[in-house]
């Protein structure tokens, strides 16, 4: 009995292990042989990945060739959670190396909701060392590209910034990108089942296609100049901000535009929103008597005005349709040319009723206002620009003085330059060429001349009374010696923010071009709410305008000859602008001011506390600059070790400086050649560590 129980429990256990191992088998059977396909194809997936190889992204020149954004190799560091076998080693590597906090990685890893992530993106590993040491712990990198902006703020709205995928985010980098971007390839690396990957097994992919290079107009000479003097002058009228736009008239190449305040592309993740705006065609406001161009063109190709004929202007008091239009200025009788140089609304009104709101609604449309300029920049906006059946019944006196319509900088600088230009709108634009990575020119812009604007003879006589505004009416103060300019002055209320009525802040505006006989430049400057002094244009925009204009012809950024083709007096005159050399040493600044043609007239010893001419001003070259020096007080607990910086980036450097908390100027642009003092001086906290540098050719 007891013998046939333990034969059964035997089959029963052979049984069964039969069973499991035919499972087994079967198992096998449809991994191997039925289901194979599919598990290879799993296993490839694996073991295959596709790593992207990004593209190099195409660089940005200004006019006269120079780098305006470029890249340099970074890297992205990426892993698998539980990959990383000594955390502590890791995390010092990126403290060391990187700078990154104690505790770094391993918070990343904690916080990471997937198996796969980046520890850090775009980061520049000081030496293969570091690296090898992280890839020896399933650390691995991707090489990708950082974008570079060796100007630092200079052109910072014009030309946007990336993202961290290198994507154009705003500006030229937003508008071309695709350009711009270039074509990612791809390559099959073998890996692990965890994920890491045996670098030394790669089957194959396709290489990534470089961006192509993009030539602006721009000069980044005159841009730094209008970014300058805007600057100074938003600053001394104590107003929110400030912007302004200049061309190159018969081409509507843009020269320069600039916003103030502004930021730095290279670190665009510190930057308020706001500032990243481009204004110049993205803020629609109230152009004032900027606007009056309209009005007067109009007056002039319909034969309605003599130029000579009386308006009276009403002691700058005249009641029109419940309301009371007022002067800045009381005048009786003016002639038609004087009302327009001293800038009467009342006289402008006047004159302007002759016409109907159809003629002027219609010259405003020729001259672009209320229509888009097509300026290849992202964010336009085409204003306010209301149809006569929707006029009330004030708007017959506002619209002739700028006011009830919306314009843009950029609108207002094309409506000059059709004057200009003798009747002809040209399009305004930014890019001249776009080369691919073989330099091919794969696409060339030529000048756009959208429409005849008035008549030539008509344009001409606009020319000369712009010109009269200058040389005696409300815009004296951007009068160049040696140089006709002709030009317009605006002031116009800021309406409410609830929208209803005018506030008390203004928007004051110079528009204008020189020389008038063959215009070079033609420009607008908008000072956004000024409060210091008189918050007319013709007090501040006009002045800042001047300073533009005259530094871009007295330096030769702009050539210009008179109508007898020699060279005007102000372009004879050659100029330099004086540098700030306060807080160096004798040493530093005599470099600085031999490089600039200037001669150096020391007393003293020490550094120097103070220097005439003052920053900024303009002098012939080979002027003397006096400069008086004094013993630096020696504070023993506050100096500071200079750093060695040769050789690096001056956006390295910059870093390194700000770090261990020395002053510095810098002399060029790309990478420190020298640094004066060298490194290791100790030096109080308040002096100057001179940086020389230049930019590389590639080899």
């Amino acid at each position: 009995m007891v013998g046939r129980r333990n034969i059964d429990r035997v089959m029963l256990v052979g049984i069964f292990g039969l069973a499991v191992w035919l499972v087994i088998v079967g198992r096998l059977f449809a991994v191997q042989v039925i289901f194979s396909r599919e598990y290879k194809a799993k296993a490839r997936e694996q073991h295959h990945k596709k790593e992207s190889i990004r593209a190099l992204r195409g660089v940005i020149y200004g006019r006269d060739g120079k780098q305006l954004a470029k890249n340099s190799i970074a890297l992205d560091l990426w892993t698998t959670k539980g990959s990383i076998r000594n955390i502590d080693e890791v995390d010092s590597i990126f403290c060391e190396a990187l700078g990154f906090e104690r505790g770094y990685v391993e918070n990343r890893i904690r916080n990471s909701s997937g198996d796969w992530l980046y520890l850090a993106r775009r980061v520049e590993l000081p030496g293969d060392t570091f690296l090898e040491k992280l890839e020896k712990d399933s650390v691995f990198s991707t090489i990708v590209y950082n974008r570079i902006y060796p100007y630092g703020r200079t052109a910072s709205q014009l030309l946007g910034f990336v993202d961290v995928d290198g994507h154009g985010r705003e500006g030229i980098e937003l508008y071309y990108d695709d350009y711009l971007e270039g074509e990612d390839g791809e390559r099959i690396v073998v890996s692990d089942a965890a994920g890491r990957p045996y670098r030394v097994y790669q089957l194959g992919g396709k290489p990534p296609v470089p961006g192509a290079s993009i030539y602006l107009t721009i000069d980044p000479d005159l841009q730094q100049i209008v970014e300058s003097e805007l600057a100074a002058g938003v600053d001394s009228f104590g107003a929110d901000n400030g912007m302004a736009v200049f061309l190159e008239p018969s081409t509507g190449e843009v020269l320069a535009m600039a916003c103030y305040p502004d930021y730095d592309p290279n670190e665009p993740e510190k930057s308020d929103v706001d500032l990243r705006r481009i204004r110049q065609i993205t803020d629609g406001y109230e152009p004032g008597s900027t606007f009056k161009i309209v009005a007067f063109s109009a007056l002039l190709e319909k034969n309605a005005i003599a130029l000579d004929e009386t308006v009276d202007c009403e002691m700058g008091s005249w009641a029109f349709c419940n309301g009371v239009i007022h002067d800045a200025e009381k005048h009786g009788f003016l002639t038609a040319r004087e009302v327009l140089v001293h800038s009467s609304n009342i006289g402008t009104i006047k004159l302007s009723l002759r016409l109907s709101p159809e003629t002027l609604y219609s010259y405003a449309r020729a001259f672009g206002f209320g229509s888009p300029t097509g300026i290849d920049l992202p964010g336009e906006v085409v204003g306010i620009l209301h149809r006569p059946e929707t006029w009330s019944g004030m708007t017959p006196a506002a619209f002739p003085m700028g006011h009830e319509v919306s314009v843009s900088a950029m609108q207002v600088v094309t409506a000059y330059d059709a004057i200009a230009n003798r009747g002809l709108l040209v399009q305004p634009y930014l890019v001249k060429r776009i080369v691919d990575p073989s330099g091919r020119i794969i696409r060339e812009r030529k000048p756009t001349k959208i429409r005849r604007v008035m008549d030539a003879k008509n344009a001409e006589v606009m020319c000369s009374l712009l010109k009269a505004v200058v040389d005696s009416g409300t815009g004296t103060k951007a009068a160049i010696r040696g140089l006709s300019v002709a030009g317009k002055t605006g002031t116009a209320a800021k309406p409410k923010k609830n929208g209803r009525g005018y506030s008390n802040d203004y928007i004051s505006s110079f528009a204008g071009f020189a020389p008038v006989e063959a215009p070079q430049i033609v420009g607008v400057v908008v000072v956004d709410n000024p409060t210091r002094g008189p918050h007319w244009g013709g007090w501040t925009a006009a002045p800042i305008w001047k300073n533009i204009v005259t530094k871009a012809f007295a330096t030769g950024v702009i050539a210009v000859a008179d109508e007898k083709g020699s060279m005007s007096e102000l372009a004879k005159t050659r100029y330099v602008t004086v540098p700030d050399v306060r807080r160096m040493t004798a040493s530093q600044a005599i470099s600085i001011l031999k490089n600039r043609g200037l001669e150096p007239d020391i007393s003293g010893s020490g550094h120097i506390v103070s220097q005439s001419p003052l920053p900024g001003q303009m002098v012939s070259p080979m002027s003397f600059v006096k400069l008086i020096l004094k013993p630096t007080e020696e504070r023993r607990g506050n100096k500071v070790e200079i750093p060695d910086v040769t050789g690096m980036s001056l956006r390295d450097a910059v870093v390194e400086l700000a770090q261990a908390n020395v002053k510095f100027r810098v002399v060029g642009a790309g990478v420190v050649e020298e640094q004066d003092p060298n490194a290791g001086n100790l030096i109080n906290s308040n002096e100057i560590c001179l940086l020389r540098c230049k930019i590389k050719k590639p080899l």
